[in-house]
């Protein structure tokens, strides 16, 4: 019979053993996977509505009853918005590795 440090050991073997023997598309459909996860954003209202203003504004005329648009026309009337491009001015979207910020201008 088997004590209990023994079976932690087992386990502890096997749990190496699996992630070792992971191919690199296992990890990257895991990665796909958590990146295409749902992810819940807290919004002030203000910023929801006019977030929702921009989304239907993007719609195509024929395209109205559908809920999204092409991410590239998101993207370019949120940016190009009044109210979202005072927001956009001093959004930092990278950092380099030297701590300089980049911002969208």
């Amino acid at each position: 019979m088997l004590d209990n440090i023994e079976i932690q050991e087992n386990i502890r073997r096997d749990i190496h053993e699996k992630v070792r023997r992971r191919t690199l598309g296992s990890i990257e459909d895991d990665v796909d996977h958590n990146i295409d996860a749902e992810v819940e954003v807290w919004l002030d209202l203000e910023v929801y509505e006019n977030l929702k203003r921009v989304f239907q504004a993007s719609k195509e005329e024929d395209a109205q009853h559908l809920d999204e648009v092409p991410m590239e026309t998101l993207f370019t009337k949120i940016v190009m918005d009044e109210y979202f491009s005072e927001l956009c001015e001093s959004l930092v979207v990278r950092e380099t590795i030297d701590k300089e910020q980049e911002t969208l201008d």
